[in-house]
């Protein structure tokens, strides 16, 4: 089941749209520093920082994710693959 948790007043540094609600399935529904988080309109990796805010991902940090956790790194391919067929479809 998933959870939501109101971050304020995020914007995804890439297409500037607005990144209020952080969500997750399965796990902790509460943004720390370093978690992940895509943008639901561009599909671009974040990731909070020691304010929460979010910030561009870091090649080196995705690098480590396809590295230590692929799984995970399937995962958020496979969500940004589909967020970018459903802009083409738009």
């Amino acid at each position: 089941m998933a959870t939501y948790t109101n971050v304020g007043n995020s914007h995804c540094n890439s297409c500037l749209n607005p990144m209020e609600v952080f969500d997750s399935v399965g796990g902790d529904a509460f943004p720390t520093p370093g978690k992940v988080s895509i943008c639901s309109f561009c599909g671009q990796l974040s990731v909070f920082d020691d304010n929460l805010n979010l910030r561009a991902m870091t090649e080196e940090e995705e690098k480590e994710i396809k590295t230590y956790h692929p799984l995970e790194y399937r995962m958020l391919m496979s969500i940004k693959k589909l967020i970018e067929i459903k802009n083409k479809m738009k």
